[in-house]
Parts: structure tokens; C-alpha cells; sequence
């Protein structure tokens, strides 16, 4: 029996051909929810997956933060106080290249020498040998410190600064090479106090060694 009172057709069950009312918590509306719920979730395992793929990658990149203390870039040593007093070095009677094999005074040096022993650029007289073999040191460059002839004396530490910066170019140091050790120091000399600048001396000198006490075993001046 309908709701009006006709009866029903027989050959239809009760409930079919009646439009569905809507459902909020089960039935279709439901599926829709899950099927929603299963979308969101594979692409959350998806971005999961993306992100630990690119993460593995990149640690088998070989991808580090360089270490700063193990580093090829030349870097100014400790500088030692000069000690004594030495001679004033005459721009004059500077040698135009590296002088022979054999003991010489460090005035006497021109650039580019090796020297065996080294431990201090402060030295009164040096040993040069041959670049071939093994040695602590090696004067890269001499030169005269620009500027007014009548400037005042700097001091130490400004000169240091200056020379740190000179020492350090690509025309003093083959970086290729220096590239070999990861513990390559510059030490620069200078005019070591007042009276010397005031005579008259502006020679500098940069050596290079190795900070943890190795030998050098080519010349790492450029060619």
C-alpha cells in the first residue's frame, strides 16, 4: 500500500524505483570520503618517497660542507718576531733571479729559492738546494714595498696585513700546486723595525713552508 492510500505494484520490491535519500555517513556520499581519504594518502606517500629518493642521492653524491680548517688555499702563518738586528737589504744589489745552490745570506736571496733546513723566515742566512729534492721552504718572491719614500713607518702589523695580501697572488704561488697540500702557510718578511725603514729599506720577502712540518717537494713558485 502507497502512501495516498492506491495500492502498490506487486511487481516492484518496496523501496526500488523511490529516488535514494541523501546520505551523510555511509552509502555513497561515504565512498566519496574514502576514495578522497585514498587520493590524499598516495600522494602523501609519493612526496615520502620523492623526498627519500633525493636525500639518498644526495648523500651518495659525495655533496659535504667543506671542512674549513682542511683547505688548499695558501694562508698566512703566525708571524714570528723578528729577533736580532739584520742587515738593511740594498734593492740595489738584489740578484734578478734565484741564486746558486749553497749557504747564503737572506739578503742575498733573489726569489724562488729552495731552502733545507727551514723554521723560521727571520733567519740571518739560508741553505738553497736544489727544488728537486725535498725541502721545509723556499723564498717565492722578493720585492720593494710601494709607496712614498718618506712615509713614516707603518708597523709591524700593517705590513703584515699588506704583505699577506702580496704574498698571496696568483703571481707569486701556483695554486695548482700548492693545491697538493692541504697544510701550505705564507710567511712574509719585511723591514723589521723603524730604523731599517728609515734607512732606506722597503724589501719584503714571502716564503712558503708547510704548517705541519712536511717537506715541499716541487717549487711552488709559477713557472
Amino acid at each position: 500500500m502507497s502512501a495516498d492510500g492506491q495500492p502498490s505494484d506487486p511487481s516492484v520490491p518496496d523501496g526500488e524505483g523511490a529516488t535514494p535519500a541523501p546520505r551523510d555517513d555511509d552509502g555513497f556520499g561515504q565512498g566519496i570520503d574514502k576514495r578522497t581519504q585514498k587520493i590524499t594518502l598516495i600522494v602523501l606517500l609519493g612526496l615520502v618517497v620523492v623526498a627519500a629518493v633525493f636525500l639518498v642521492s644526495f648523500a651518495f653524491s659525495g655533496a659535504a660542507v667543506p671542512d674549513p680548517v682542511s683547505t688548499s688555499t695558501p694562508r698566512a702563518a703566525p708571524q714570528p718576531t723578528p729577533t736580532g738586528t739584520r742587515a738593511v737589504a740594498d734593492p740595489a744589489s738584489a740578484p734578478t733571479g734565484p741564486v746558486a745552490p749553497g749557504v747564503h745570506a737572506w739578503n742575498e736571496l733573489g726569489g724562488g729559492e729552495c731552502l733545507e733546513p727551514y723554521t723560521t723566515p727571520w733567519a740571518e742566512q739560508f741553505t738553497v738546494v736544489d727544488c728537486a729534492q725535498p725541502h721545509h721552504g723556499q723564498v717565492l718572491v722578493r720585492g720593494a714595498v710601494e709607496g712614498d719614500a718618506s712615509a713614516p713607518w707603518p708597523g709591524e702589523e700593517a705590513l703584515t696585513n699588506r704583505l699577506g695580501l702580496l704574498c698571496s697572488e696568483s703571481s707569486v704561488i701556483d695554486f695548482g700546486r700548492a693545491g697538493a697540500f692541504s697544510d701550505v702557510q705564507l710567511q712574509p718578511t719585511y723591514p723589521a723595525d723603524e730604523g731599517q725603514w728609515a734607512a732606506g729599506d722597503r724589501s719584503y720577502f714571502c716564503f712558503v713552508s708547510r704548517s705541519g712540518g712536511e717537506p715541499l717537494t716541487e717549487s711552488l713558485r709559477p713557472s
